[in-house]
């Protein structure tokens, strides 16, 4: 996990590597939250929103895309008490997604807005 941002009251992650689909994604992100020490664990149960931000860099191509969560991951997204919000980013200017950088394209985060 990478620490994007905190404060007092926040807490932004994202996953270190690139995962190879939305699933993988949101599997891995549950068993970081099931594998947390009691404390840790303590501290997310009391959390306000526990919420999955996907973020997709959409462009001109392809002109549509699945992205699929099984029933079985929402089940435990349920168990965890997370949710899961997409953000959608424009194409640049020129239209293209952007060139790969260091941030994956699935990632989770916590927003306190609504």
């Amino acid at each position: 996990m990478f620490v994007l941002y905190k404060t007092s009251t926040d807490a932004f992650l994202e996953l270190l590597g690139a995962s190879r689909s939305l699933e993988d994604a949101v599997v891995e992100l549950i068993d970081v939250v099931e594998r947390l020490p009691q404390k840790a664990r303590n501290i997310w149960d009391q959390c306000e929103y526990r919420r999955f931000n996907v973020g997709l860099q959409s462009g001109k191509e392809p002109h549509d895309k699945l992205f699929l969560i099984s029933n079985q991951s929402i089940a435990k997204l349920a168990g965890i008490g997370a949710e899961i919000a997409i953000t959608v980013y424009a194409p640049h200017k020129d239209g293209e997604a952007a060139a790969q950088t260091k941030t994956p394209p699935f990632t989770a985060g916590s927003s306190r807005e609504e």
